[in-house]
C-alpha cells in the first residue's frame, strides 16, 4: 500500500512520521467507517456464459484436473490474490481487500498504534535524510543521527523513491527489524534496528516568531478513539487561549485523514451551529447534508467539551499534496465558508466514504459507499482537490536549508 504524492517536487519537509502511515491512513483507510451489519446475498451473475463467476469456476476446474503443482492450490494466498485482483479492476484504490495481517495493522494504525523506529524524514526523493530522531526511540538507541542520508532500506536503494514510499519500506510489525544503510559525511554506516511502538500526539500547539500568531498542527485525525483525539484538540485550543494568541496557523500538511467526526469537531470550533459544513454524495446523486451541532450537543458523548471558541479568530491553513480525506474536508469547508485562507499546494484529492466489512477469518473488505462534498456541494476527488488561495512551492534550496516558506507566508498574512 504505497502512497505516491501528486507532486513530489513540491513536497515540503515530510514531517509525517515514519510512523507516518498517517498518510496511508487517510489515503487508503478513508475518513470514517460504517461497520457492515447486513452482508446481503448479492453475487456477480453466473449467467453470462464464460464471463464472471462461470469463467472463474471453469478455471478452478482446469487447475484442479491438470495443474502440475496441485499442492499450491490449497493456499490462502490464492484467495487473497484473487480477491485483490478482482477489486483492482474497479479502478477505485480506496476499495480494497485486506488479509488478516493487513487488517490487524490497519486497525492498529487507526487507533494510533504506530510501529516504527522513531524518526522523521526530510529532504527530497533524490536526497532523503533523517530530519529528526526521537529521544529514547529505537533509532536513537541504535546510533542514528539527524542529517544522516538514507541510501538503502533492507539493501534496497531508495534514490528516486518518494519519502512516503521510503517510510513504507521502513515501517513494519512490532518486534521485527529493518536494516538502514546511511551516509554520514564521507562514511557509510549500517544499522539493524528493531521496530517498536512510537507514541506521538495527534494534535500539537506551538508559538510562532510573530507575536500573537500561534500554530496548531493536526498530525492526524485518528487516535485510540474520537474522544481521545478530541482531548488532544481541546488541549491545543486551551493552550492557544491561555497564551493570549489572537491569530491561528492551522497546519494539516502531511495529514492523511482519519475519523471524519474528529474533523467535524474541529470545524465546529470555527462555525456556528446549524451551518452546513459538508455532505455525503450517494451513487444516485443525492447528498446527505451534515450541519454543525456542537453547541446544542454540549455534554453529550463526543461533545462533552466546550462550545466553539475560535469563531472570531483569523485563520490560515497550510496544506500540501499529502493532505487527504478528513483534512481536505476541514480545509475545504472552512475555505468555502470564507472562514480561512489556504496556503501551500493542491491537496491529495481523496473524498471517498468507506465502509468496513470484516470477515470471520480476520480479513476485511473496505468499500467506497459515497463521496464527501463541500458546503457548495462540490465533491472532493483527484480532479477536484482542495486548492490553496496562495500557491507556495518550496524550492530545492528551501528544502535543503529547512526554510518553511509556506509557514512564513501564513504568518505574513496574519501580521
Amino acid at each position: 500500500m504505497n502512497f505516491k504524492p501528486q507532486d513530489r517536487t513540491s513536497e515540503y519537509l515530510f514531517t509525517g512520521l515514519l510512523l507516518c502511515l498517517f498518510l496511508v491512513i487517510g489515503v487508503f483507510v478513508g475518513s470514517v467507517f460504517f461497520p457492515h451489519k447486513d452482508p446481503g446475498s448479492q453475487l456477480l451473475s453466473a449467467t453470462n456464459g464464460s464471463t464472471g463467476i462461470s469463467k472463474l469456476n471453469d478455471i478452478v476446474k482446469i487447475l484442479q484436473s491438470k495443474y502440475y503443482y496441485q499442492d499450491r492450490l490449497d493456499s490462502s494466498k490464492i484467495v487473497d490474490s484473487t480477491v485483490k485482483g478482482f477489486l483492482s479492476g474497479l479502478d477505485d484504490a480506496p476499495t480494497r481487500y485486506l488479509n488478516s495481517q493487513e487488517y490487524a495493522q490497519y486497525k492498529n494504525l487507526l487507533s494510533g498504534d504506530i510501529f516504527g523506529i522513531g524518526i522523521e524524514l526530510g529532504g527530497d526523493d533524490q536526497n532523503p535524510k533523517i530530519f529528526n530522531v526521537y529521544v529514547g526511540s529505537p533509532a536513537e538507541k541504535a546510533g542514528v543521527l539527524k542529517d544522516d542520508i538514507i541510501l538503502k532500506v533492507d539493501n534496497k536503494a531508495v534514490s528516486g523513491l518518494s519519502l512516503g514510499e521510503i517510510a513504507t519500506l521502513i515501517r513494519g510489525v512490532q518486534g521485527s527489524t529493518v536494516k538502514l544503510t546511511l551516509q554520514r559525511g564521507n562514511d557509510i554506516k549500517e544499522f539493524t534496528i528493531q521496530r517498536d511502538k512510537i507514541h506521538t500526539d495527534s494534535v500539537t500547539f506551538a508559538k510562532t516568531d510573530v507575536a500573537g500568531v500561534c500554530r496548531i498542527n493536526i498530525v492526524r485525525f485518528t487516535d485510540d478513539s474520537v474522544e481521545k483525539w478530541r482531548s488532544y484538540w481541546d488541549s491545543a485550543v486551551n493552550q492557544f487561549t491561555s497564551n493570549n494568541c489572537q491569530k491561528l496557523v492551522l497546519d494539516i500538511r502531511n495529514n492523511g485523514g482519519g475519523y471524519v467526526l474528529a474533523s467535524k469537531y474541529a470545524i465546529e470550533e470555527f462555525i456556528p451551529d446549524g451551518t452546513y459544513i459538508y455532505g455525503q454524495k450517494k451513487s444516485n446523486g443525492t447528498i446527505d447534508k451534515i450541519n454543525s451541532s456542537r453547541d446544542g450537543d454540549i455534554g453529550k458523548g463526543l461533545y462533552a467539551g466546550t462550545k466553539g471558541r475560535l469563531r472570531n479568530t483569523p485563520v490560515v491553513i497550510l496544506i500540501n499534496s499529502n493532505s487527504a480525506s478528513a483534512s481536505e474536508i476541514l480545509a475545504g469547508s472552512l475555505q468555502v465558508q470564507n472562514k480561512a485562507k489556504l496556503v501551500g499546494i493542491n491537496s491529495y484529492g481523496k473524498g471517498s466514504v468507506q465502509e468496513e466489512n470484516p470477515f470471520s477469518d480476520g480479513s476485511a473488505l473496505i468499500l467506497t459507499i459515497a463521496n464527501w462534498t463541500l458546503p457548495n456541494d462540490q465533491v472532493i476527488d483527484a480532479n477536484y482537490p482542495i486548492r490553496p488561495d496562495y500557491v507556495i512551492v518550496p524550492t530545492t534550496d528551501d528544502l535543503k536549508s529547512r526554510k518553511d516558506v509556506q509557514l512564513e507566508k501564513a504568518t505574513d498574512l496574519l501580521k
